[in-house]
């Protein structure tokens, strides 16, 4: 593959990834001698994509082509660290994880591959709590108050747990893990009447547009799913009424199945009385 197709198919695997059909993206990577690409943020684009595909071998060793070409990298010897925690490699994890912290000790990530780890050696709650308090103290994010929340009710610290709630509410207002920490409050106890409210106006909102958003039948839909029951088509040219009773029969045994001449049978009654009125 020369120069020329080889861009070609790095720009169509960027418009899949932009699309999110990383499957596809991912099948053109194959195809593709990384070991010849320059460019170290192509390659951790490219590790990513393996990544995300649970391709954890693939990504690992395209991140390692990215390392060697940009050593200085802290993003890329994160996620060195970050796909060894993965494949649960703990010894080449401590080695970047070291690195990760050296060249920046300051930063939070390194705090976040820490608590992976000790999470990863299933670690004791006080010591997870430790990092995690950690963690909250130096970047605001809903998710990890949340999960700090979570970790004080594992450990039976109800309190403890109620006030991380309650400032994931304040601080954030809205979203899943609002959401997420109200219902983890209400386990311990009541929600204000603030909270309360909003939670039952976000829950009713969830359900309408969870109702909105299901497939319904319209008149006149072309929608041809496999899942849909289809009845027979009846001729109603044929007004007569053994022949129309037999089309109906003849629907429901192709609908039911072949067990089906009891039911039929108890339903004689319904079908005349469905004819009746076109007589």
């Amino acid at each position: 593959m020369d120069k020329k197709e080889r861009k070609i198919k790095i720009d169509e695997i960027m418009s899949l990834v932009a699309s999110e059909q990383y499957t596809e993206a991912c099948k053109i990577a194959d195809e593709i001698e990384w070991q010849k690409i320059t460019s170290f943020s192509l390659l951790h684009k490219i590790s990513n994509l393996y990544k995300i595909n649970c391709r954890y071998e693939e990504a690992i060793d395209i991140i390692l082509m990215a390392y060697n070409r940009c050593p200085s990298n802290k993003n890329i010897v994160y996620s060195i660290c970050d796909l060894y925690l993965e494949i649960e490699d703990l010894v080449n994890a401590e080695v970047y994880m070291d690195l990760y912290n050296k060249m920046a000790p300051r930063d939070v990530d390194g705090q976040i591959l820490k608590f992976k780890q000790l999470e990863l050696v299933e670690a004791s709650y006080e010591t997870r709590v430790k990092q995690l308090e950690k963690i909250t103290s130096m970047r605001l994010s809903a998710e990890w108050e949340y999960q700090l929340a979570e970790m004080y009710h594992c450990m039976g610290l109800a309190t403890k747990c109620v006030e991380i709630c309650d400032k994931i509410f304040t601080m954030f207002g809205d979203g899943p893990f609002v959401m997420k920490a109200l219902e983890l409050k209400m386990l311990h106890k009541k929600l204000s009447p603030v909270q309360q409210d909003f939670y039952n106006q976000s829950d009713m909102a969830e359900a309408l547009e969870s109702y909105e958003s299901d497939d319904e039948y319209m008149p006149g839909s072309d929608d041809n799913s496999e899942d849909d029951f289809h009845v027979k088509t009846i001729d109603m040219s044929k007004w007569n009424t053994i022949n129309l009773q037999n089309e109906l029969r003849d629907s429901m045994r192709e609908l039911l199945g072949e067990d089906t001449e009891q039911i039929l049978g108890k339903t004689d009654k319904i079908t005349q009385s469905i004819v009746a009125p076109l007589m």
